[in-house]
């Protein structure tokens, strides 16, 4: 006899989906099984948070080639404000030349603090604002909105 469940199903489930299974006979239990957090009332993907500019996407041209001559082929982003305090402030904004060699800095000095700890999806690392003071940096590696691996450069209080 066929028996559909959710079990090991690999994919988070959101609060419509939850309740339209609650209703074709699954149990609570049986749910909380396969989803022990419950389901999903609110996510925000990567592609979103680029669309509405919390971040920015460095892999469009002309970044990419920047990328490309450091190596780095994971899809890659900063948010918003590191991005005006490191590559393409207020003083920075006309000047795109300027900005690719700001983010080749930015991306040299993540480099070298990756090649100190590779055991780490996380690495910190500090460059000089565009205002000269000292910008405390942060890089994570992890999964994107598909499971592919992916890079977010940001502020060290940002998450």
């Amino acid at each position: 006899m066929y028996n559909p469940k959710p079990i090991k199903s690999g994919k988070l489930l959101d609060l419509e989906t939850w309740e339209a299974l609650k209703k074709t006979g699954f149990s609570e239990e049986d749910l909380l099984k396969d989803q022990p957090q419950g389901p999903v009332i609110f996510s925000y993907t990567r592609k979103q948070a680029i669309e509405d500019g919390v971040l920015v996407d460095m892999t469009d041209h002309p970044w990419q080639r920047v990328l490309e001559m450091l190596g780095i082929i994971a899809h890659t982003v900063m948010t918003s404000a590191s991005f005006a305090k490191t590559v393409a402030g207020e003083q920075n904004r006309k000047d795109p030349f300027n900005q690719l060699s700001r983010f080749s800095i930015v991306l040299a000095a993540f480099r070298e603090a990756l090649s100190k700890d590779k055991q780490t999806d996380r690495v910190y690392f500090e460059i000089k604002g565009l205002d000269g003071s000292p910008v405390k940096l942060w890089a994570l590696i992890g999964p994107g909105d598909e499971g592919e691996a992916v890079l977010t450069l940001m502020l060290e209080n940002e998450d």
